[in-house]
């Protein structure tokens, strides 16, 4: 914090039981070059009350595909989240895991991800660490109250000849859409891991073929032709 300035900071929690009552507040402050007077100081005192927070479902909606090593611009997971009737949200980010069954692609198989909602990129490029991919949305994508919306995660097949990609939830908290009414995260419901879409990695081509014919040559001729290989990617 630069001398003679000032920044805000927000204190925020969940209270896990209702009919208590809670003030959040600052008691100490350390850091360098820091003296502090004023300490403590507290927020006001609220309520903890039962509420009906907003549920949101993620659902595969991708097909299973076989994509060759050197394709670009491939669609890694495609989902769906729905969210019902009790309050409109904002969707701030999302990690996914390659779950996928024996062989697992490895980290450097896939690059360059992003996350799509039809043709909008809403976050990436992230690289793939642990198995795990996270987009954190820069600007929160809205989806009002009974309303869905489809993703997908677009990327490149670098490596990784029959090796599998499926996308899924690890944990249903790692799926962050934030309820416009109680301003905390809404309640998951994961499908996707049911039913996640399976890329399968397939090994690149290179196809050759041969074209020449039957001559005679006169001796000491230079830069004679004797056929063509014409090599093309499959």
């Amino acid at each position: 914090i630069p001398a003679g300035t000032s920044k805000e900071l927000t204190i925020a929690g969940i209270l896990g039981q209702a009919s208590t009552f809670n003030a959040l507040g600052v008691v100490d402050v350390t850091g360098e070059g820091l003296s502090t007077a004023g300490l403590p100081v507290y927020g006001n005192q609220v309520t903890a009350v039962d509420v009906n927070v907003g549920t949101v479902i993620i659902t595969n909606v991708g097909t299973d595909s076989t994509k060759k090593i050197g394709t670009s611009d491939v669609t890694l997971a495609q989902f769906k989240l729905a969210v019902d009737s009790i309050e409109d949200s904002k969707f701030e980010a999302i990690t996914l895991k390659n779950k996928a069954a024996s062989p697992n692609a490895a980290d450097g198989d896939i690059a360059n991800l992003y996350l799509y909602k039809g043709s909008e990129m809403l976050a990436g490029p992230v690289q793939m660490v642990s198995d795990k991919i996270t987009f954190v949305l820069d600007t929160p994508y809205a989806i009002d109250k009974s309303k869905n919306e489809t993703f997908k995660v677009v990327g490149e097949v670098i490596n990784g000849a029959s090796n599998l990609v499926e996308f899924n939830l690890d944990t249903s908290s790692d799926l962050k859409l934030r309820g416009e009414t109680y301003e905390t995260y809404l309640t998951v419901t994961d499908t996707l891991a049911a039913a996640g879409m399976v890329v399968t990695i397939d090994g690149a081509e290179l196809n050759i073929a041969y074209s020449g014919t039957n001559f005679d040559s006169v001796d000491d001729k230079t830069d004679v032709v004797f056929g063509t290989l014409t090599m093309s990617a499959g």
